[in-house]
């Protein structure tokens, strides 16, 4: 089986972290697999790089359709050049385990700050302040990492089918379970209400545009999956937005049919998820194969926590194909890619 993304922590709302401690941690809950992983990202780097594969630890583009990171790093007083939201590599002591210090990567989207330009912004500071590309907006941030220079070996163009395996831990943040930052929130169409508090809910992401969660891996031959961190509140705009989720949890491709297609998200088909709290760091070992039961296009095994008991989901893939700088076409996304 071809492996991927071994202990990552992944922060997420419209913020994403990821993060990676040594083996000795007493949090990380499964061991690495024989022979290792093709691939790790240890969520302790955060260079902005010119987008072409030099990103984050120096092997993923930031330059694609779906990204306007302007390279800036969350919080601080806001300006042109560091508009809400961005991306950040952070030590953080973890709250379940308090001797632990943790390095973790967070990837904020803080909506459509766009759409205020101009405002005098009572929070952080920015009278004035223009957010427009170049040098981004931070509107929507997305990164691509091409697996075809991984260990190993570039994988077969049908890598899903055969046999994928990645393993992550993941939160969405809320204030009361960090000590970094979180920038306020520019709600999508409801820039006459201002900058609204970052929810102490948190704020999580639906599966939207064809797959696109906050992990995405993409076969060349035709096949893309969303994972992505989901809280209650969430919607595919801003705050006010309807419908809401009304569920929370890990949130997978929805199923429909054999064949893949792009009718798979969020209002599209019925959500298909995992239960559980999305604010507390969650590690995840995913397995995913192709489905010849003749109920969808992959059979997806997930694992949590420890557990060596998995939760089945049978789901339809994607026809996208990903984002522009996919390499090899067989890559990974990881980010929020979508504008609203």
């Amino acid at each position: 089986m071809k492996r991927m993304l071994s202990h990552s922590w992944i922060l997420i709302c419209l913020t994403l972290a990821s993060q990676s401690v040594n083996a000795a941690d007493p949090g990380i809950a499964y061991p690495d697999p024989a022979g290792g992983w093709n691939y790790i990202f240890r969520g302790d780097a955060a260079a902005s790089g010119t987008g072409v594969f030099d990103s984050l630890d120096g092997t993923w583009n930031k330059s694609n359709g779906s990204s306007e990171w302007a390279g800036d790093g969350i919080g601080g007083i806001l300006s042109n050049a560091n508009p809400p939201g961005g991306v950040s590599a952070f030590l953080e002591g973890d709250l379940t385990y308090p001797a632990t210090n943790v390095n973790y990567l967070r990837i904020q989207d803080t909506g459509r700050p766009d759409q205020q330009s101009g405002a005098s912004f009572t929070n952080n500071g920015c009278g004035g302040c223009v957010f427009s590309a170049p040098p981004g907006t931070d509107r929507k941030i997305q990164f691509v990492h091409d697996m075809g220079t991984d260990l190993g070996g570039p994988p077969a163009d049908t890598f899903l089918d055969d046999g994928f395996t990645i393993t992550f831990r993941a939160r969405v943040p809320t204030p009361a379970k960090t000590t970094n930052a979180v920038d306020n929130l520019y709600p999508s169409g409801e820039s006459g209400s201002g900058p609204q508090p970052y929810p102490a809910a948190g704020d999580g992401y639906l599966i939207a545009d064809n797959a696109n969660g906050f992990f995405n891996p993409r076969q060349a031959a035709i096949g893309k999956l969303g994972f992505s961190l989901v809280t209650s509140n969430d919607t595919g705009g801003g705050l006010t937005a309807t419908p809401k989720a009304n569920f929370q949890g890990l949130m997978l491709n929805g199923l429909n049919g054999i064949t893949p297609n792009n009718n798979i998200d969020f209002t599209e088909v019925a959500s298909q998820f995992l239960p559980l709290d999305p604010t507390e760091w969650n590690e995840f070992w995913i397995v995913v194969k192709k489905d010849n039961s003749g109920v969808g296009t992959h059979l997806v095994l997930v694992y949590t926590n420890g557990s060596i008991s998995a939760q089945a989901f049978h789901v339809t893939a994607a026809t996208s194909g990903g984002e522009a700088g996919g390499g090899s076409g067989n890559h990974i996304e990881m980010g929020m890619s979508q504008s609203a």
